[in-house]
């Protein structure tokens, strides 16, 4: 063999072993790590049997969005009036604070007008009649071990009561343009509740709403007149991951009761 043929035998033999180490790298180090949780929920009070059940029922429809797709959580009723919670998922313990509703489920806030307040706001307090909350945003980073998109928390001024809430939430429509990809989701609300935010809209079309779930602000926007059939679609909401998790917890709904966590545990599974 020639001294070429034996340099171009040499590379590729490096070259293979190079991607060789890189696969196993790529397996052992960027995979998402599975783990199993285990938790020990009570109820804040007293539930009737309709409602134990609705809440346990919400529960799992919610925590399907993190669980692995091959385990469903489980969920196992205890002596004490306690139950425990099981489930795999690899997106860390926050999915069940996710899950677990630690406020108003859905409501429609007004956002302060003046953003640029914030610093002074979390220095010395909020304005009266407004707090401040986390506003997730999601950027175009992703974690290296779930490889799911990165949350950026932003602090928020909103009114502190909801101006309304949707009594239904009613689709979602998905299309690209280009290289953009767009989402609409579509709310509706009681006649009264449309009226309302039909008036706040003439008076100031430039008005900045948010919609708060789950104690958090998901998304600010503005209402494009006239509000029809008692309905709004916002469009604001552009990453289509963020948006199908937003759209389940909103079709699972809200706990009808409040739980807190009593004990959790967790270990490490293989995929």
């Amino acid at each position: 063999m020639s001294g070429s043929s034996q340099r171009l035998h040499l590379a590729l033999l490096g070259l293979a072993g190079f991607f060789l180490v890189l696969g196993v790298w790529l397996y052992l180090y960027r995979r998402p790590t599975l783990r199993q949780y285990q938790y020990v929920l009570a109820f804040e009070r007293q539930p009737t049997a309709a409602e134990r059940g609705e809440t346990l029922a919400v529960l799992r429809a919610r925590l399907a969005e993190f669980a692995d797709p091959r385990w469903r959580a489980a969920i196992h009723p205890q002596m004490d009036g306690t139950f425990l919670l099981i489930y795999r998922t690899s997106h860390g313990p926050g999915a069940l604070a996710q899950s677990m509703v630690p406020r108003g489920f859905c409501e429609i806030r007004l956002l302060h007008p003046r953003q640029g307040e914030l610093e002074a706001a979390e220095r010395d307090g909020a304005p009266d009649g407004y707090e401040v909350l986390d506003y997730l945003q999601t950027g175009d980073g992703f974690n290296e071990r779930t490889g799911e998109p990165i949350t950026t928390r932003i602090p928020a001024l909103v009114k502190k009561e909801p101006l309304v809430s949707p009594v239904a939430f009613r689709s979602i429509r998905f299309w690209t343009e280009g290289i953009a990809k767009y989402t609409h989701v579509r709310f509706e609300f009681t006649p009264e509740d449309a009226a309302a935010l039909s008036r706040v809209v003439e008076e100031a079309p430039s008005t900045a709403f948010a919609l708060v779930v789950d104690g958090a602000v998901r998304v600010g926007f503005q209402i494009r007149p006239p509000i029809r059939e008692n309905t709004i679609e916002i469009q604001e909401l552009f990453d289509i991951r963020e948006t199908e998790k937003l759209v389940k917890i909103l079709r699972a709904g809200a706990l009808p009761c409040r739980l807190r966590i009593q004990s959790k545990r967790s270990c490490e599974v293989g995929l």
